[in-house]
């Protein structure tokens, strides 16, 4: 889905436009482009089981290239295969996330037009299939009733945007906001701010207490789901403000550096 995506916000005092091509945002009445909820994420909270991932990714490539060729040939590639063969594992995790990453994006169109009615088909992939099939499962057995998919989100005082999966109600009335998660597993620390941070804008858009946060994973090769709520209270929200207020700030002193060293060099 590559339509710009927009969301009267504020009343309809504020529209806000989503350009998924480049996932950039655009506020009415701003020459500035806000951050980014994932932005703020990756910037202020290190992400060290994808280091450890990717630098097993890349081992992997290595190893099963080397074992191809001994396979086929009985012996260890000669250095200009096995230099090949290295260049092309440099790049293999990106490969990778970049492949599950179009997967996730499918599910979620999927998911998304399911709960609006809208028609839609089952693409052949096993690993789509199952992760929808875990969203149904989920969506039969929660007693969240979604209220709105792929919801915008801004926040005037921090300047960001976001898009979260949902913003559903439970039958005791509380509002909750929640994420699907087809990785292979919902273990990152940022999957947990980032509700915090949906929470803080539409608290300060609408002025609705949301308290509880959902991550529903949905496994892609099992179909099954589990779920990760989040507690969404004073300590959550004020540990993600002060970590966009952090980014913010050193945004600022890497730009000051980056000028210093243009003096330095001139």
């Amino acid at each position: 889905m590559n339509e710009v995506i927009t969301a009267k916000l504020y009343g309809g005092r504020v529209t806000v436009d989503l350009n998924p091509r480049n996932h950039r945002y655009h506020v009415s009445d701003t020459t500035a482009a806000p951050d980014g909820v994932t932005t703020l994420c990756n910037g202020t909270i290190p992400k060290f089981q994808l280091i450890d991932w990717a630098g097993r990714t890349c081992a992997h490539a290595v190893r099963d290239g080397c074992l191809r060729i001994w396979e086929e040939t009985g012996m260890f590639p000669e250095q200009s295969a096995f230099l090949s063969i290295c260049a092309e594992a440099e790049t293999a995790h990106n490969n990778a996330r970049d492949a599950a990453g179009d997967k996730g994006s499918i599910t979620h169109d999927l998911i998304e037009k399911h709960i609006l009615g809208e028609p839609y088909e089952i693409p052949s992939d096993p690993l789509v299939k199952a992760g929808f099939n875990a969203f149904l499962k989920w969506k039969e057995q929660t007693d969240i009733e979604i209220i709105e998919v792929e919801r915008l989100v801004y926040s005037e005082k921090y300047f960001y945007c976001g898009k979260t999966d949902f913003l559903g109600r439970r039958r005791d009335g509380k509002l909750v906001i929640g994420d699907f998660k087809t990785g292979n597993s919902a273990g990152y620390e940022g999957e947990w701010y980032q509700l915090a941070a949906y929470a803080v804008a539409v608290e300060e858009e609408t002025g609705d207490i949301i308290e509880d946060g959902l991550i529903v994973h949905l496994d892609k090769k099992t179909g099954r789901f589990k779920e990760y709520p989040v507690i969404l209270d004073d300590d959550m929200n004020h540990a993600w403000k002060a970590a966009v207020v952090h980014y913010k700030n050193l945004k600022r002193v890497r730009n000051m550096v980056k000028e210093m060293k243009k003096d330095g060099n001139r």
